[in-house]
């Protein structure tokens, strides 16, 4: 038999066909040199005859680059020299890209595929069955990719191998035939991606890396160290039964997270996420947008990150930060440490705060608020606590009835200034070491001063105000109509010579009444023609003159 000649590929796609036809063979392999158009040779095509098209076809491109068919058959094909593209077709094949950057598709069929030299690809069809053996992948050169029909090779989707180690691997790629690729290598670890639009992906013993790709995926570690990635939709994740830490990442999404046994790593990504970190000494990040995160038991740390979160630590000593946002942090038992969020338009809320076993510390802050202090404060519950950026902590009662303490440089020793302001219900206002301006609003208030020159400002209601140590200034409040019968300040430690009274706009010294509303000269009562403003407790009316007084 005589060289066929020089032709173009369609024209040596005829050629094998008139043979097909004639000699009643079917599927003979053949090749297209995209570079040189060398000749179909004597003696490969007597080959592809001798054996059968639809048995077994040996092509070798030799130099330039190829394009290597083989159809049905075991089929061995060598690319050789620059960048080929092998195509095995059915049956079991042999592909062997050789040197220059290759394209090895096997097709239906358990293969084996080696790259040779230069970066090389694995295509891997999403939708035949069989399992592939690639002999010599190197991580960071070469890559497999998924294509959905030969059809449409150039619209490959890489896969993800980075957790694969130097240097080159075998590796095994078992397509399952339901949009599953499970790839293998030589430490038996297993990468299951999820071609289809729903993946349901189950992890063996190994230590496992799950892909879910683009849609709504079940992903499901089993047992060992997995690696589990949602990827785009809303993914169900599942670390597994075994007792290996699992990583597990939501991806963008609406997801659901579930650590089970062992430490595990909880990332929720962006979108609302549910982390539930169960056993173990667990680590969850909610990521962006509204999320829910229960540790479980263990010492668990979580943290909302980006917007308003649920933070419930349960059994163990937890951490909870609080991150941006509005969040509520509940610990749980044992000894948890809140940390919060220093930003001005943020506030959180800890509903279940222990005095003496729980701690709260402010982000950047190297030692907890000091609570302690304030233990001595009658009939107030330690229970429900806000705390916002601007180093305040609310005590939340009930009912409008707050306590609100002045809390920057706690801890610390640092003395900075407070305004701390109350609002319409029966608040508890503490201020700090700094000076301090304390605004009680409405209701019935109770303002202390501390330590440092503080100003207490009472507001509407029936307000008791204690300055504390320091050179303090009472503000006493201006009312008209029926609300004077309501309000007025009770200021119990007044000191002559330090502290201050501040009267409201428009009065003088010489506009008060001041008498002693105990019949013996103790306990000043200071009114005005509206009616009653101030008592001052431990002080006696003689020792009251206008120096006392600051006139606005």
């Amino acid at each position: 038999m005589s060289n066929v000649g020089q032709s173009e590929f369609t024209t040596q796609k005829r050629v094998i066909k008139l043979f097909e036809q004639q000699l009643g063979y079917s599927n003979l392999g053949y090749w297209h040199n995209r570079k040189h158009n060398r000749n179909i040779e004597t003696e490969y095509l007597s080959q592809w005859l001798s054996k059968r098209g639809d048995k077994k076809d040996y092509l070798d491109g030799e130099n330039g680059n190829d394009d290597l068919y083989g159809q049905k058959g075991n089929d061995d094909l060598d690319g050789g020299e620059g960048d080929d593209n092998l195509s095995g077709g059915e049956g079991d094949d042999w592909l062997d890209g050789g040197e220059g950057d290759d394209s090895l598709l096997g097709g239906e069929g358990s293969n084996t595929l080696i790259g040779g030299a230069g970066a090389d690809t694995f295509v891997i069809h999403k939708n035949y069955r069989g399992r592939d053996i690639i002999k010599d992948f190197t991580p960071g050169v070469d890559s497999i990719a998924l294509v959905d029909s030969i059809s449409h090779l150039g619209e490959l989707v890489a896969l993800d191998l980075s957790n694969l180690e130097d240097p080159a691997t075998e590796i095994v790629v078992d397509v399952g035939g339901n949009g599953r690729v499970r790839i293998i290598d030589q430490e038996g670890n297993e990468t299951l991606y999820g071609a289809s639009r729903h993946a349901n992906l189950h992890g063996g013993y190994g230590h496992d890396t799950i892909a879910g790709g683009a849609g709504n995926d079940t992903l499901n570690g089993g047992h060992g160290k997995d690696v589990l990635l949602g990827g785009e939709g809303d993914d169900i994740i599942d670390g597994g039964a075994g007792h290996g830490h699992d990583s597990l990442w939501g991806g963008n999404g609406h997801d659901s997270l579930w650590g089970g046994n062992g430490n595990d790593i909880l990332f929720g990504g962006r979108d609302r996420d549910n982390l539930y970190g169960q056993n173990g000494k667990d680590y969850l990040d909610g990521g962006s947008d509204f999320d829910l995160l229960a540790g479980g038991e263990g010492d668990d740390t979580l943290l909302g990150g980006e917007g308003d979160d649920t933070l419930l630590g349960g059994e163990g000593d937890d951490s909870l930060s609080s991150g941006e946002g509005n969040n509520t942090l509940i610990g749980g038992a044992g000894a948890d440490t809140f940390v919060i969020h220093t930003n001005d338009r943020d506030r959180s809320i800890i509903n279940d705060f222990t005095l003496g076993t729980d701690s709260i510390m402010l982000e950047g802050k190297s030692s907890a608020l000091d609570l302690s202090r304030f233990d001595w404060l009658e009939n107030i519950t330690f229970t429900r606590i806000a705390v916002d950026g601007r180093n305040r902590v609310r005590i939340i009662g009930g009912e409008g009835n707050d306590t609100l303490l002045s809390i920057a440089g706690t801890g610390t020793g640092t003395e900075m200034p407070e305004i701390i302001v109350g609002d319409a219900g029966r608040d508890t206002l503490l201020g700090n070491a700094g000076n301090d301006s304390l605004i009680g609003g409405g209701g019935d208030d109770s303002l202390v001063g501390g330590l440092g020159n503080d100003t207490l400002i009472g507001g509407s209601g029936v307000d008791i105000l204690h300055g504390g140590k320091g050179a303090d200034v009472f503000v006493l409040p201006r009312t008209g109509g029926p609300e004077w019968l309501t309000t007025w300040s009770i200021i119990q430690d007044f000191e002559n010579g330090t502290d201050k009274i501040k009267l409201p706009e428009g009065l003088t010294f010489e506009d008060l009444s001041i008498v002693s509303s105990s019949g013996n000269g103790w306990r000043p009562a200071i009114s005005v023609n509206i009616g009653l403003i101030a008592h001052l407790d431990g002080i006696h009316v003689e020792h009251l003159d206008a120096s006392d007084f600051i006139v606005s």
